[in-house]
């Protein structure tokens, strides 16, 4: 069994350089596959949290026009005695 001290061992590791193919720099296919899934992610998320938002944001107008359209039929109520007839509707 072949055991090298330990100071040996690190001065083989700072000749270690990263394999660089023809001085070519930039990013490998792996590395821009992982940044895009990542990108992917965080999109995904912020469109589901802005489709809830918008989903709650058209509720509360419903319920706003709901309250603002018996409010005025309680108030035609009350002046006339009676509900308001539907339109009369004498198409083509």
């Amino acid at each position: 069994m072949n055991i090298q001290p330990l100071t040996k061992i690190r001065k083989n590791k700072n000749k270690l350089k990263p394999l660089n193919l023809h001085g070519m720099k930039g990013f490998t296919l792996l590395e821009m596959a992982m940044v895009l899934a990542i990108i992917g992610l965080v999109f995904g998320a912020v469109m589901s949290a802005t489709t809830v938002l918008l989903k709650s944001s058209k509720i509360s107008a419903t319920q706003s026009k709901e309250a603002t359209i018996k409010a005025a039929i309680i108030s035609f109520i009350a002046i006339n005695n009676r509900l308001p007839c539907p339109a009369d509707y004498s198409g083509p």
